[in-house]
């Protein structure tokens, strides 16, 4: 029913699903296990509504072409590919390989930037293809973040880097956490609706 479980200081249980579908169940440290079932039987059915709307709206991804004549998306605008590449190339993995290689530039001098703001020191940046995730901190101070944000506009990226940034202050989503994520970017609620509601379609497919 649930994909990921999340504890924090909150006082309530709570679902989450995601624009992948992705379904996160939130508790609090001692939730008991009875009133966890309880709360789960009660949502069943909004969390079943919610996951195939999700499902459908994904069936609804247009498909992109990979020659290089067709647009493609780049930092929430579309250009032809040869004007991204630069090279006689096409396809996926052509078009795949430099995204990573763009998501890598851009998020390091965007982690440099943040990092300098938070006055905090980021030990590193890696680059996934990770479906579930924008982004993740690690020990010890090294970001991750998933190659397909540089599919959205810079602004929404640079909010995914100032979350991930917060965390190598705070480690949990508490209120200092979003406090510090507020500091770094203050338009922070903005990025993440259009996150929710327009990250199903940053994907290469």
């Amino acid at each position: 029913m649930y994909d990921r479980i999340i504890r924090s200081k909150r006082k309530t249980l709570g679902l989450e699903v995601r624009e992948n579908a992705e379904v996160i169940l939130r508790l609090p440290w001692r939730a008991r296990e009875s009133d966890i079932k309880r709360f789960l039987r009660k949502n069943a059915e909004w969390l079943e509504r919610a996951k195939k709307k999700i499902l459908e709206r994904q069936k609804n991804i247009p498909e992109l072409e990979f020659r290089k004549e067709a647009y493609v998306p780049y930092l929430g605008a579309s250009y032809p590919l040869k004007c991204l590449l630069h090279e006689k190339k096409e396809g996926k993995e052509a078009f795949v390989a430099w995204l990573k290689k763009e998501a890598k530039r851009i998020c390091e001098s965007r982690v440099a930037l943040y990092a300098g703001k938070a006055e905090v020191e980021c030990t590193g940046v890696r680059i996934s293809s990770a479906k579930k995730r924008w982004g993740s901190c690690a020990s010890p101070g090294r970001l991750c973040f998933a190659y397909r944000l540089v599919l959205a506009p810079l602004w929404v990226l640079d909010y995914v880097v100032a979350h991930e940034v917060s965390h190598l202050l705070h480690k949990n989503h508490g209120k200092r956490f979003w406090k510090k994520v507020e500091v770094l970017y203050p338009k922070y609620k903005n990025a993440r609706t259009w996150l929710h509601t327009h990250g199903h379609l940053l994907n290469v497919v």
